[in-house]
């Protein structure tokens, strides 16, 4: 249904193209959340960049900031990873020996990102139901009723002997936090957002996204990380990496939630001219995902939030930009791209304001100016009109004065002034004539 969706707006922007050929037309379609205003992901530090210091040893979580461990044993207190450490072999990025031979994995973005234990073999009996979780703060508390993403990124460690298929996103107050588990306790909740339970999730190359949609009910104010399910009733399979450890590894990154109510957003519509850039999209933020494509062509050209588009000539061209997330929305933004940006002026020297529909104002297109404003004088160099609210595609007079008085027939005399479209101030002045 996905591909049939893009393959119709292609459709649909390739009939737009033949529609408009004198000019270059801009055409983004965005789903969900390319939004360019505050931040919209919730969860704080969701890749674990801000630090209090640089973990030197192994189980310190903590140092990432708004992020806890939820069991005060650091024996099963989450590793924290980082291309800082000063000791690479306890919590080095991208390898770092864990206790069971050296790992390597490089962040799905940034320089961090923290380890969970997810199983452990029914073998290994003394450390069974062996689970760390990690708990992290969220900018402001969930509204009741309202819908939300929960989404996060997670990694089979290369060494991990065992791969298994839970991982969840339990969301609630903290309490959590407060219970202080052990090393062998599960958190009995179902978590709002987890992977399927089919999902065995074995990639130790690539980031899984692990992602779903869930109402709150209004106390929610902290996210917990882990599996929340028993070994018993979680599937652990072995991956054939023999090493003195018994449990599933994984790495997370890039954890957000965000308000599934958060409406599309390309950007307001613009003219440019032939070589100017423009940058389209929103700024990146963990959470929002967008894929750029060129019409007619379904492979994406940039995976990015944002894109900077450069006119080099005239045409018409479209793009459409799609966001991956828990819901599709739309936006469009048009930019026309004009061949010739000089601002050129016809100034008539005539207008005859008598209300008979014929030449009734003083009036010329300024095209690819900003800042406009003129001003009017009379043959005793009295100010009789001023204006700063000049549109930027004409200047107009109607022949009356400021205080919205009928002027008499004679010479008048004018000033203009604008920036024009390298940004340089221009000023013209000059006469104009007047006839009832």
């Amino acid at each position: 249904m996905e591909k049939s969706i893009i393959k119709n707006l292609l459709s649909r922007t390739n009939i737009i193209s033949s529609i408009k050929r004198s000019r270059l037309f801009l055409l983004c379609l965005i789903m969900l959340s390319c939004f360019v205003k505050a931040q919209v992901n919730l969860v704080l530090n969701p890749s674990f960049e801000q630090l209090d210091s640089c973990p030197n040893f192994y189980q310190r979580v903590d140092l990432a900031r708004f992020w806890k461990n939820a069991c005060s044993d650091l024996t099963c207190a989450s590793p924290l990873l980082s291309t800082c450490s000063l000791m690479p072999n306890e919590s080095g990025v991208p390898t770092h020996d864990n206790g069971g031979g050296n790992t390597y994995q490089w962040p799905r973005t940034g320089d961090n990102y923290i380890e969970v234990c997810t199983y452990v073999t029914s073998t290994a009996t003394a450390v069974a139901n062996f689970r760390t979780y990690n708990i992290g703060a969220l900018s402001s508390k969930l509204i009741n009723g309202k819908e939300y993403c929960g989404k996060l990124y997670i990694n089979l460690a290369n060494i991990s002997p065992y791969k298994s298929n839970e991982i969840g996103m339990y969301f609630d107050n903290g309490s959590t936090l407060g219970s202080q588990i052990s090393c062998n306790s599960v958190i009995s909740v179902i978590p709002q957002v987890s992977n399927s339970s089919s999902n065995i999730i074995s990639d130790t190359l690539g980031w899984v996204k692990v992602e779903g949609a869930f109402i709150a009910n209004g106390t929610e104010d902290h996210v917990t990380i882990g599996n929340f399910k028993n070994d018993a009733s979680t599937i652990g399979l072995f991956t054939g990496v023999s090493t003195t450890f018994v449990i599933a590894i994984y790495n997370i990154d890039d954890v957000s939630l965000i308000p599934i109510e958060i409406a599309a957003y390309a950007g307001k519509d613009a003219t440019i001219c032939v070589g100017d850039s423009l940058s389209l999209g929103r700024q990146p933020e963990t959470g929002i995902e967008c894929q750029w494509y060129k019409p007619g062509n379904p492979i994406p050209f940039s995976n990015t939030s944002n894109f900077t588009f450069k006119a080099d000539s005239e045409g018409t061209y479209t793009f459409i930009q799609r966001m991956d997330n828990c819901k599709i929305t739309f936006d469009t933004v048009t930019v026309s791209v004009e061949s010739d940006c000089n601002t050129t002026l016809d100034i008539p020297n005539v207008f005859t304001p008598n209300e008979d529909g014929l030449n009734d104002a003083w009036r010329f297109a300024i095209k690819h100016a900003t800042d406009v404003k003129y001003s009017i004088y009379n043959r005793w160099g009295n100010l009789i009109k001023m204006s700063d609210l000049t549109s930027q595609t004409a200047v107009s007079w109607d022949g009356r004065t400021t205080a919205g008085d009928a002027c008499t027939a004679g010479v008048y005399y004018y000033v203009l002034t604008y920036t024009d479209a390298k940004g340089e101030a221009q000023k013209r002045n000059g006469y104009m004539t007047l006839i009832r």
